[in-house]
Protein backbone atom coordinates (compact mmCIF):
# COMPACT_ATOMS: atom_id res chain seq x y z
CA UNK A 1 0.00 0.00 0.00
CA UNK A 2 3.04 2.24 0.24
CA UNK A 3 2.82 2.87 -3.50
CA UNK A 4 -0.81 4.00 -3.20
CA UNK A 5 -0.10 6.48 -0.44
CA UNK A 6 3.15 7.83 -1.90
CA UNK A 7 2.60 7.83 -5.65
CA UNK A 8 -1.08 8.62 -5.79
CA UNK A 9 -1.61 10.92 -2.83
CA UNK A 10 1.57 12.31 -1.29
CA UNK A 11 3.26 12.38 -4.70
CA UNK A 12 0.51 14.64 -5.97
CA UNK A 13 -1.04 12.62 -8.81
CA UNK A 14 -4.48 12.56 -7.19
CA UNK A 15 -4.50 15.92 -5.41
CA UNK A 16 -2.56 18.12 -7.84
CA UNK A 17 -4.52 16.97 -10.89
CA UNK A 18 -7.87 17.43 -9.12
CA UNK A 19 -8.98 13.90 -9.91
CA UNK A 20 -12.27 12.53 -8.60
CA UNK A 21 -11.25 8.89 -9.15
CA UNK A 22 -7.90 7.17 -9.53
CA UNK A 23 -7.61 3.43 -10.17
CA UNK A 24 -4.25 1.86 -9.38
CA UNK A 25 -3.28 -1.68 -10.40
CA UNK A 26 -0.50 -3.90 -9.05
CA UNK A 27 -0.62 -2.24 -5.64
CA UNK A 28 1.07 -5.13 -3.79
CA UNK A 29 -0.90 -4.24 -0.66
CA UNK A 30 -2.75 -6.07 2.10
CA UNK A 31 -5.49 -3.51 3.01
CA UNK A 32 -6.71 0.03 2.42
CA UNK A 33 -5.88 1.20 5.95
CA UNK A 34 -2.84 3.17 4.77
CA UNK A 35 -4.63 5.83 2.72
CA UNK A 36 -5.26 8.65 5.14
CA UNK A 37 -5.71 12.03 3.52
CA UNK A 38 -8.45 14.55 4.25
CA UNK A 39 -11.56 13.96 2.15
CA UNK A 40 -10.09 10.91 0.41
CA UNK A 41 -11.32 7.30 0.59
CA UNK A 42 -10.05 4.04 -0.86
CA UNK A 43 -11.96 0.98 -2.06
CA UNK A 44 -9.64 -1.90 -2.72
CA UNK A 45 -9.12 -5.57 -3.32
CA UNK A 46 -5.88 -7.29 -2.42
CA UNK A 47 -4.64 -10.62 -3.69
CA UNK A 48 -5.51 -13.20 -1.05
CA UNK A 49 -2.58 -14.23 1.11
CA UNK A 50 -2.49 -18.00 1.72
CA UNK A 51 -3.26 -18.96 5.32
CA UNK A 52 0.16 -20.58 5.85
CA UNK A 53 2.08 -17.41 4.85
CA UNK A 54 4.31 -15.76 7.46
CA UNK A 55 2.85 -12.25 7.49
CA UNK A 56 5.28 -11.02 10.17
CA UNK A 57 8.27 -10.57 7.91
CA UNK A 58 9.61 -7.67 5.86
CA UNK A 59 10.15 -10.15 3.02
CA UNK A 60 6.38 -10.47 2.48
CA UNK A 61 5.30 -9.15 -0.92
CA UNK A 62 1.63 -9.45 -1.79
CA UNK A 63 1.63 -9.16 -5.57
CA UNK A 64 -1.35 -7.85 -7.50
CA UNK A 65 -4.05 -5.74 -5.94
CA UNK A 66 -6.39 -2.98 -7.11
CA UNK A 67 -7.29 0.28 -5.40
CA UNK A 68 -9.82 2.93 -6.36
CA UNK A 69 -9.05 6.23 -4.63
CA UNK A 70 -11.86 8.78 -4.58
CA UNK A 71 -12.94 12.02 -2.93
CA UNK A 72 -15.56 11.84 -0.19
CA UNK A 73 -17.96 13.66 -2.52
CA UNK A 74 -17.92 10.73 -4.94
CA UNK A 75 -20.05 7.98 -3.45
CA UNK A 76 -18.48 4.58 -4.15
CA UNK A 77 -19.37 1.27 -2.56
CA UNK A 78 -17.78 -2.11 -3.06
CA UNK A 79 -20.12 -4.78 -4.37
CA UNK A 80 -19.77 -8.54 -4.54
CA UNK A 81 -20.51 -11.02 -7.28
CA UNK A 82 -22.09 -14.39 -6.64
CA UNK A 83 -19.11 -16.26 -8.05
CA UNK A 84 -15.56 -17.25 -7.17
CA UNK A 85 -12.75 -15.99 -9.37
CA UNK A 86 -9.25 -17.44 -9.00
CA UNK A 87 -7.40 -16.47 -12.17
CA UNK A 88 -7.65 -12.68 -12.13
CA UNK A 89 -8.51 -9.76 -9.85
CA UNK A 90 -11.52 -7.52 -10.12
CA UNK A 91 -13.04 -4.66 -8.19
CA UNK A 92 -16.79 -4.30 -8.60
CA UNK A 93 -18.06 -0.92 -7.40
CA UNK A 94 -21.20 1.13 -7.83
Amino acid sequence: MYCIRTVACEGGTFVNNRLDLLLITETWHESSDFVSLPNVQCVDTAWLIPADTNIHTVALINYGGLALIHHDGVKVSKKSLDMTVTTFEFLYVA
